[in-house]
Order: C-alpha cells, then structure tokens, then sequence
C-alpha cells in the first residue's frame, strides 16, 4: 500500500511540477515579446544586458513587494485547496506568486509597464496552449481564476489588453466581483470533484 501511495504521490508531483514549469515559459515568452512589440529597439538592449545587472534584480524588489508575493501566495492557497486537487493547488499557488516575473523588464529600465503580462491576453494565450496540449478544461478554469484572484489583489491597475492597448483598465469598484468570481469558480470544480469521489461511493 505504501508503494502505491508513493506512485501516485510522485505522479501528482511531477504533474503539478510540469504545470508550473510550462506556465513560466510561458509567461516569459509572452513578456518578451511584449516588450518586444511595444518597442522593437528594446531587443537590443535586452541582448546587451550584463549578467551582473540581472544577477543583481533580487535587490530592486521593495519589502512591499516581498509582502504583496507573500499575499498572492497565501490567497493562492486559499483559492486552489477548494478545487480539492493538489496538482490544481499546486499550480493556483505558484502562478498566482510567479506572475510578477512580468515585472523583470521594468525593473531592468525597459519603457514598458511593470506588469505587461497582467493582461486578458496572456490569459487566453495559456488557455489555447494549455488546451491544445491537455484538453483539460477544469485547469483552464483555474488559470482563469487564479489570473482573476491575482489582478484584484493588484486592485485591477493592470494594463488588461497589453500589449496592443496599454491605458484602459478594469473599474477598481469590480475588485470584490472578480474576487468573489475566482473563489466562486474554484469552488465549483471542487464541489464537482468531492461529488465524483465522495458521493458517488455511497
């Protein structure tokens, strides 16, 4: 039996670590060429950058923002435990933190939003190619809440259409909306699991 446990432990391991793994790949595909779009100069920049500027990023990142990584994670948390799958927890808490890596081109002085990837764009980006290589809807649902949850703690000041439009934003009165959307949702596709394999035993 403990063999058995072992089994499916590393499996859900793997799984959740090839999840987030994808996800910041995909993440820094579309932040780069984002700043590549906004500004086609920016390519030789990025290219000429010294390894001792980007070793040195860590010390550009605020205590507050340290704070605000810590709140994403635990709020993270909160919003994957209810899908009652670890692989979608798992993932609901690393890519509510790792979004932020968006922020690398701003810190390294491009002219581009800090947060370039907070975008509806990138989110259904991840979907076609989580989609195409899954077909998994539910974890399409909770990217889609974790993205949600993420922009409303950023108070949804986030370039929502970036690249292609940098200015409009979301109403930040629509914060608790889309933050009573992420849990409500997440809720939903735990409740549908704890129906499959709670109930269905009786």
């Amino acid at each position: 039996m403990a063999e058995v446990s072992f089994k499916v432990s590393s499996r859900v391991f793997l799984r959740s670590l090839r999840l987030v793994f994808l996800f910041v790949v995909l993440l820094v595909v579309f932040t780069f060429l984002s700043v590549v779009y906004l500004g086609p100069d920016n390519l030789g920049f990025i290219f000429s950058l010294k390894v001792k500027e980007v070793v040195g990023l860590p010390e550009r990142v605020t205590p507050q923002m340290w704070l605000d990584s810590l709140r994403h994670g635990v709020l993270g948390f909160f919003l994957g435990i209810l899908t009652l799958d670890v692989v979608y927890a798992v993932f609901t808490v690393f890519s509510s933190v790792l979004m932020d890596v968006d922020h690398v081109p701003s810190f390294l002085g491009l002219p581009v939003p800090a947060r370039i990837a907070h975008s509806f764009v990138f989110l259904l980006f991840v979907c076609f190619v989580f989609y195409f290589l899954f077909r998994d809807k539910k974890l399409l649902v909770v990217w889609g809440s974790s993205f949600v949850l993420h922009i409303s703690l950023d108070n949804l000041m986030v370039p929502v259409f970036s690249p292609f439009l940098l200015s409009p934003e979301v109403p930040r009165q629509l914060v608790g909306v889309f933050v009573f959307v992420a849990y409500f949702v997440n809720f939903l596709v735990g409740w549908r699991r704890f129906k499959e394999v709670f109930l269905q035993k009786k």
